[in-house]
């Protein structure tokens, strides 16, 4: 039973750890703002298509949005683009990263200028591409911003440097945060802050969820224990198979007892580890998981915890 119930407990524990994995690999495009005039809408149609295409060459799990960055934003109740507020969509939506941007005219005929972000779970700026795409008819539109665009939007910011992949092909001339003409930047930040309730997604919550309840399964063993011990002190011993039924009396309340300990063991532990992980999402905004593996040796039964970000 006792171990039955902490195989539950790891069930729990691993299900959020494979939860966020598959979270960390979706990607939500936004639609491409536009301060083109209505006559380019084509245009922009275009782009949208190699803006979701080449995000695609990236990521396996794709997801484009009907809706505006704005609206995307609304539906969790927030009403700036702050970075708090595209991690906190990123989460609630499940995703790893929001990709958007927005494309205006250029300074020359036939030029756009293209400015592409991207958010993750964490509350740093979004890394920002900036690049120029010239196309003189619809019909060019698409595959000259694939041949402008970064090849890498998705790699991880510690890979990303001024000029490693940041030089786009054909036409591409934007300028970055860094100010160097044809690079991409990368717009660093710490996340962190105050302790703020809407970080905490859903991992701390079932986790201390599944160690109150196995405190309360072990409180149970414990009343079990409890009626019969009461059964044993109350139990008659006038003959050998009275002195047998004690007996097995006994061994049932010590068993009991044993379960009970071990339960309320492994629900206190499994509900501070979900406090914990509570603490520290609402403090930094990180999502946070922890890996529980059962350890045992010649006389106990012990666990092993071990916590990523």
């Amino acid at each position: 039973m006792c171990l039955a119930a902490l195989a539950a407990c790891l069930w729990l524990l691993a299900s959020p750890a494979a939860a966020y994995a598959q979270a960390d690999a979706k990607v939500l495009v936004i639609p491409l703002e536009s301060a083109l005039p209505p006559e380019q809408t084509d245009i922009v149609l275009a782009f949208n298509l190699a803006f979701s295409n080449a995000v695609e060459d990236e990521a396996a799990d794709v997801t484009v949005a009907q809706a505006s960055l704005d609206d995307t934003l609304g539906v969790i109740g927030c009403t700036e683009r702050s970075p708090s507020c595209l991690a906190r969509a990123a989460r609630t939506m499940g995703v790893g990263r929001i990709v958007f941007g927005r494309v205006s005219a250029g300074s020359e005929p036939d030029s756009y200028e293209v400015v592409l972000q991207v958010s993750g779970r964490d509350e740093t700026p979004p890394q920002r591409y900036a690049f120029t795409v010239r196309a003189s008819e619809v019909g060019e539109a698409e595959d000259a911003f694939a041949e402008a665009a970064p090849s890498r939007l998705l790699q991880p910011p510690a890979e990303e440097g001024g000029s490693e992949g940041a030089e786009p092909g054909g036409s591409a001339s934007g300028e970055g945060a860094t100010g160097e003409p044809g690079g991409e930047a990368v717009e660093a930040g710490q996340g962190g802050g105050a302790f703020d309730f809407q970080r905490i997604d859903s991992t701390p919550v079932i986790v201390a969820g599944a160690g109150a309840a196995l405190v309360g399964l072990g409180a149970t063993f414990w009343l079990l224990a409890s009626s019969s011990q009461s059964d044993v002190n109350r139990a008659a011993v006038d003959s050998a198979s009275d002195l047998e039924a004690l007996r097995d009396l006994e061994a049932r309340t010590e068993s009991r007892a044993q379960i009970g300990n071990a339960l309320v063991l492994t629900g206190a532990i499994t509900a501070g580890v979900g406090v914990f992980l509570a603490v520290r999402q609402g403090m930094s905004g990180e999502p946070q998981s922890v890996q529980i593996a059962p350890t045992a040796t010649e006389s106990s039964l012990g666990l092993m915890l071990r916590w990523t970000r």
